[in-house]
């Protein structure tokens, strides 16, 4: 006959997400969705504004990173609610995965943004889209063919 073992016993160790009401569940479900439409709708919005395909915007991506903070709030919140003590646990991953996705996500697409654009700081002209303009140029360059 097998015992079970003290860590089996303690309450302390378990999950049970089941005592959790569905509105509960639904109220964190809908405030990830809600967030996360948030984010990426000033996300579009600014980068519309910044390629000047619209005329309204922010001068710079600082609300889009306060949006970022309160979004990563919100999902914490929402993941708790959902999950209850499970959702407690993954707030300690939730941190390195922010900081990974700020620190390479966010300059990796940044990088593709300048590849895409002619940015002369020394014109008055400012930087435009030229597409694939500057890979045609860097393939053809023989200081990039020595450095590689």
């Amino acid at each position: 006959m097998q015992t079970a073992s003290p860590i089996e016993k303690d309450r302390l160790y378990t999950v049970n997400p089941d005592h959790m009401s569905e509105a509960r569940k639904s109220a964190g479900r809908a405030l990830i969705i809600v967030s996360s439409f948030v984010l990426a709708g000033l996300f579009l919005l600014q980068a519309l504004y910044k390629a000047e395909t619209i005329g309204f915007g922010f001068e710079n991506w600082r609300p889009v990173l306060y949006t970022y903070l309160l979004w990563s709030c919100a999902l914490g919140i929402g993941l708790v609610m959902i999950r209850g003590e499970a959702g407690l646990r993954a707030l300690f991953i939730l941190p390195a995965v922010l900081f990974t996705v700020a620190m390479v996500i966010f300059p990796t697409l940044f990088g593709f943004y300048v590849a895409f654009t002619d940015w002369n700081l020394s014109s008055f002209a400012g930087r435009h889209f030229n597409g694939l303009d500057n890979v045609r140029q860097m393939l053809q360059d023989p200081y990039y063919w020595n450095a590689l």
